[in-house]
């Protein structure tokens, strides 16, 4: 049930059946774990962003449950995705670089999931390719990997940025993105033009984002120039 609160975007309701799964049961890590995320999330909802951000940063250092697909459960707060709420809270806390250095990180992050999670034949393609993929600024690779053998499989239930090579590279373009609002709110103007081109360089991941996505690309080269 607190999953499914969760899902509608009821982090009220899913934190107080997470506290009540532990109480009967306090040796669940991974509930724990979604416990304290969800009470991270729903500081930051609450606009306490200096709560979030240790919480978050907490949960960023301490070690992940495995993945565990017996459970059948979706895995919940992967690393890339702490550090993404990380960086927004940084962001609304008027600390730019702290922001840019998590949405970064956060491709890093994404891109280590989904090598783990391929089989060994994709895996091997994922490394050859990453020397073109996402990088610690979070740009994206020009070309797209297919294939069956760079996604992850389905029964592993990951979300889709670390599900396959296409999903990445969508994250990565999303991830390119915040770092240009984070320099245009640092006014690194010629910084941001620069992400914005980078931006602009992944077609095939920005097609796959759907046309508002090139129109909202352009809008912040306008803004930048």
């Amino acid at each position: 049930r607190a999953l499914a609160s969760l899902a509608l975007g009821n982090a009220g309701s899913a934190l107080k059946d997470m506290n009540k799964a532990l109480r009967l049961n306090p040796h669940l890590p991974a509930a724990s774990r979604a416990r304290d995320g969800v009470a991270a999330l729903q500081a930051a909802i609450d606009g306490d962003f200096q709560r979030a951000h240790v919480r978050f940063n907490v949960l960023l250092h301490a070690p992940a449950p495995p993945i565990a697909p017996q459970e059948r459960l979706p895995t919940l707060l992967l690393p890339h995705e702490i550090a993404v709420y990380r960086g927004v809270c940084s962001l609304y806390l008027g600390e730019a670089p702290a922001a840019i250095q998590d949405f970064g990180a956060a491709v890093e992050l994404a891109h280590q999931v989904l090598l783990s999670s391929l089989p060994p034949s994709g895996a091997e393609l994922l490394a050859e390719h990453s020397a073109g993929g996402p990088t610690s600024q979070g740009k994206a690779g020009g070309t797209r990997l297919g294939g069956s053998d760079t996604e992850a499989p389905r029964h592993l239930r990951l979300p889709p940025e670390v599900a396959s090579q296409r999903g990445l590279d969508c994250f990565a373009c999303e991830a390119q993105y915040n770092i240009a609002v984070c320099q245009l709110v640092a006014r690194q103007y010629a910084c941001a033009l620069s992400t914005c081109q980078h931006l602009l360089d992944c077609q095939d991941a920005l097609r796959a984002l759907g046309p508002q996505a090139v129109c909202l690309a352009w809008f912040l080269v306008g803004v930048c120039n």
